[in-house]
């Protein structure tokens, strides 16, 4: 990636991921347009500060800090240090991978997101306005078919709206 575009995903990274970690925690601290790498801290759910590096092949986390104590730090930590220095292509399966929580509300945000419009579970009888607005003869009416999205179409557009 191009200065220009490391440059546009740090500033993304700024507000983006607001919904899975500490919301405004995220400050961009190195902006290289040189050797194109950047450098950020987040603070994780789980009350670990992380400095990550943006490069080119993806983002790593370089260090961490425990900064609040949480019921599972321990595990949270151990997490963390067992991926201190690996490469991940996105910034999305970095916090999925060393974030249960982030894992998690990323989740709940495409289900929410995509989630089908349901109907009421019972229906009561239909009024008579109801009933007059309906028309007497189908064939009257263009027949459409509602139109479902393919799956391969819906994921790109969670892959568009993930990045």
């Amino acid at each position: 990636m191009g200065f220009e575009k490391l440059d546009k995903t740090l500033d993304c990274i700024c507000h983006d991921y607001d919904y899975g970690i500490v919301p405004d925690s995220v400050t961009v601290f190195v902006r290289d347009k040189v050797d194109n790498i950047g450098r950020f801290e987040l603070t994780l759910l789980e009350g670990i500060l992380l400095i990550i590096d943006a490069f080119e092949e993806g983002f790593k986390v370089s260090s961490y800090t425990p900064i609040m104590e949480t019921p599972n730090i321990t595990t949270s930590l151990k997490q963390v240090q067992d991926h201190v220095g690996v490469m991940f292509d996105t910034m999305d399966r970095l916090l999925m991978t060393i974030s249960p929580i982030f894992a998690q509300r990323l989740l709940d945000k495409i289900h929410s997101t995509f989630a089908p419009q349901t109907l009421p579970q019972s229906f009561d009888e239909p009024d008579l306005a109801t009933l007059c607005l309906l028309p007497t003869d189908p064939s009257s009416q263009p027949q459409q078919q509602p139109q479902q999205p393919s799956s391969s179409s819906a994921y790109s557009d969670v892959f568009e709206w993930i990045h």
